[in-house]
């Protein structure tokens, strides 16, 4: 009866050491997954907002380029960055 008890309890505490295995394997397996997930978004994000920025200073140029006349006063530089916005 002692040796069945001692064989159970061995048997319980391996299933446990399993078992607290693979959640840790799996805790770990999804918080890199969401990792990848961040640095992939945040990658995006900045792609995003440089793309953007060019298109603003595009445009700004190319409204320059359209000014027959530029003279940089307050109402010129006013209407060029109003094209922009």
């Amino acid at each position: 009866m002692r040796e069945i008890k001692r064989k159970l309890g061995k048997l319980q505490s391996s299933m446990t050491f399993r078992y607290l295995g693979l959640t840790s394997v799996f805790i770990v397996g999804i918080q890199t997954l969401l990792a990848v997930g961040q640095v992939r978004w945040t990658y995006q994000q900045k792609l995003d907002s440089l793309d953007q920025r060019v298109k603003d200073i595009g445009n700004l140029l190319g409204a320059i380029g359209q000014e027959p006349a530029l003279t940089l006063n307050d109402n010129t530089l006013g209407r060029l960055l109003r094209g922009c916005l």
